[in-house]
């Protein structure tokens, strides 16, 4: 585990632990001499880092370092006094496997705690009238291993949710969305609408690959989490004995049209009232979550963002301080499935 931070570190530190590659390119000087450019990263950011030639040599490890792996080094904080930036000057550097590291430690993850989104997952579900569509689910979410990938997968590599524990958090937000909209609009069947919230995703547990670096999957290139998901939750209603064949073909609606139109990659169009609610909550609490974390990253006093290609335009954050107003926004943090049904 890494014990100092990218986002700690100062010039003049000794920096010690485990970091995440991202990337590493063997360069010369213009004497010819070669030396390692290493760009190190964990869940707080990255940092670039450097092996000079003579170092090179003591550290057999060095010629084949590459990116996606973990390295455990020692090294000084220095600023380049090209770039003017802080860099880790490397003394000493091994490879070591990923074993009982934690990956939370070096990927970016949610800043809600992992164990009250659980709680609300069960407070959602416990939202589920209807027999069958809670037969479903459970046979979905008891199966660990289904349910770990749930809980750990991001949402997306770039835009909304893009971080380890990602896909639960926009999953148990889009649920609750369905828990409240239910109640405002009673012709809506609220156990098929929280259904769809928790399933509509859950294709991208095989979507994404998360061991080092949040990417596509060869699968999820090919085939996409919509197609995915659908197939992981038809074989679960196939198991199910006397599971009715029209509730299936409605469960299988919501997650084939939940993006809407086919040019944003939908399978099909929404057709029932359930996937035209659905198709609006993802959409509103993915474009939420986008704009917060882009006004996250500017500081007090920026009034505009720039050119977002999320929204296609600029973002206008105010006078006041972004980082205020994300901080405002959280939901307030339940600890127990009872304590989360207040929530609703």
């Amino acid at each position: 585990m890494s014990k100092t931070f990218v986002a700690d570190i100062k010039e003049g530190f000794e920096v010690s632990g485990v970091f995440l590659v991202d990337t590493a390119h063997r360069r010369f000087t213009k004497a010819k001499k070669e030396y390692l450019k290493v760009v190190l990263a964990d869940k707080t950011g990255q940092i670039e880092s450097v092996m000079w030639d003579e170092t090179m040599e003591k550290n057999p490890d060095a010629g084949s370092l590459g990116g996606g792996v973990f390295i455990d080094i020692d090294g000084r904080a220095n600023v380049n006094r090209y770039t003017n930036k802080v860099e880790v000057v490397l003394n000493h550097l091994r490879i070591v496997a990923l074993g009982d590291l934690d990956i939370t430690d070096f990927l970016p993850t949610t800043e809600r705690d992992i164990e009250e989104l659980e709680a609300e997952l069960k407070a959602v579900l416990a939202q589920v009238d209807d027999g069958d569509i809670k037969k479903l689910l459970d046979k979905i979410f008891k199966d660990k291993e289904t349910y770990d990938a749930f809980t750990l997968a991001p949402a997306a590599k770039g835009f909304h949710h893009a971080y380890l524990g990602g896909l639960l958090e926009h999953s148990v937000s889009v649920g609750r969305l369905a828990v409240s909209t239910s109640e405002q609009y009673p012709a809506i069947d609220k156990s098929l609408l929280i259904a769809g919230a928790l399933l509509h995703d859950i294709g991208k547990t095989v979507e994404f690959d998360y061991t080092t670096k949040i990417d596509y999957s060869t699968k999820g290139r090919l085939q996409g989490h919509m197609v995915l998901g659908n197939e992981m939750v038809l074989k679960a209603a196939d198991s199910i004995k006397g599971f009715p064949q029209e509730l299936k073909a409605q469960v299988s609606h919501l997650i084939l049209s939940h993006h809407g139109e086919p040019e944003y990659g939908a399978v099909v169009r929404p057709k029932t009232l359930e996937a035209v609610m659905l198709n609006l909550l993802d959409n509103v609490d993915a474009k939420m979550n986008g704009w917060l974390g882009i006004a996250k990253k500017y500081d007090e006093g920026v009034e505009w963002t720039e050119f977002q290609k999320m929204f296609s335009d600029l973002l206008y954050l105010g006078p006041t301080k972004a980082r205020q107003r994300t901080e405002a926004a959280k939901p307030v943090a339940k600890g127990s499935a009872e304590e989360a049904e207040t929530l609703f």
